[in-house]
């Protein structure tokens, strides 16, 4: 399969709150870096890692065709939006793309049919501006997602106006996973508010498995015993 012509930014930054040094962790003999650009370069055209670690720089190094970019500290931080990242990206490369992939190391089960099918979807879709990939949810906001007060009492995230007395009552919801997103350049970097869905953005639905986004210790033993098994 010929690789999609568009640019896919991986933004890997040192820091992290769950695992540290999250993406320089393994799975098996690779790292969810390694693993993402080895996916990313088997997909699309052109790839670019924006990182503050000289560890996760190092590693986008011995890949002949990547390029590099040493984000500055200020796009680094814990409370940094994503958009800007992307964009500082965008404005360090000369890509002759119109679509920009972004690509998380933490989703190490995405799948390279799940990058083409998405890109299918969205270059169909002429009037979408973005597409962000979703997973349907097992809870729903208006039935058992909560809040908790300081004393600990519980309210409804979303109170319906009259009691629910089952799921099956309700439409179903779905999550923002974070394995796929696709953006139009220029919609991209016109981007100040940095929020990713508007009026113009489509979706691609992944399944379970593929939608585990690496967060915690157990969240990469899973990942670990779910890509030893399907490699039997």
């Amino acid at each position: 399969m010929n690789k999609i012509k568009a640019l896919a930014i991986i933004c890997a930054r040192k820091n992290s709150k769950g695992i540290k040094n999250k993406n320089l962790s393994k799975i098996g003999e690779k790292s969810l870096i390694q693993i993402c650009i080895e996916q990313a370069l088997r997909c699309v055209e052109d790839v670019v890692v924006s990182s503050d670690s000289t560890e996760v720089l190092d590693i986008a190094r011995t890949y002949d065709s990547v390029v590099i970019i040493d984000r500055p500290s200020d796009l680094a931080e814990d409370t940094t939006p994503k958009l800007p990242v992307l964009q500082h990206s965008i404005e360090q490369v000369s890509t002759q793309y119109d679509i920009i992939f972004d690509l998380q190391p933490t989703s190490p089960l995405r799948t390279d049919e799940s990058i083409f099918n998405s890109f299918n979807l969205f270059d169909e879709n002429k009037n979408a501006e973005n597409l962000i990939s979703v997973s349907k949810t097992s809870s729903h906001p208006s039935y058992n997602l909560v809040t908790l007060n300081g004393a600990g009492r519980v309210k409804l995230l979303d109170e319906p106006l009259e009691p629910v007395t089952g799921r099956n009552f309700l439409p179903e919801t779905f999550l923002i996973n974070g394995v796929i997103y696709i953006w139009r350049k220029n919609v991209l970097m016109n981007k100040s508010d940095n929020k990713i869905v508007g009026n113009h953005t489509i979706s691609y639905e992944t399944g379970v498995i593929e939608s585990i986004d690496i967060d915690t210790y157990e969240d990469l033993q899973l990942a670990e015993a779910i890509i030893n098994t399907q490699s039997r």
